[in-house]
């Protein structure tokens, strides 16, 4: 999608998080909100931060958690975001 490095990396952040919270694999409306608290909450933590290693050098949490959050709104749309709802439709089949 022509993403430089970092922005690439911070949408590549939100692919992984973005259904931390998911509780149904059907509807489940405000998952995106969910995940997005958790990840706020847990984003520093030392395993967090381990086991992404340098995946996470200069990412943004809070974008990755705006993303995330908005991964399953309706009306919410920008390049970053569709290709994480791109994700949550694919991760489902």
């Amino acid at each position: 999608h022509g993403k430089d490095e970092l922005t690439a990396q911070t949408v590549f952040v939100a692919g992984l998080f973005h259904d931390i919270a998911r509780i149904s694999d059907k509807t489940d409306r405000g998952h995106g909100a969910r995940s997005a608290e958790w990840l706020k909450a847990n984003s520093a933590s030392a395993e967090v931060q381990q086991t992404l290693g340098e995946v996470v050098e200069g990412v943004d949490f809070n974008r990755v958690a705006s993303i995330v959050a908005a991964h399953d709104e309706e009306g919410l749309e920008s390049d970053d975001i569709a290709i994480i709802k791109a994700a949550d439709a694919l991760d489902r089949y």
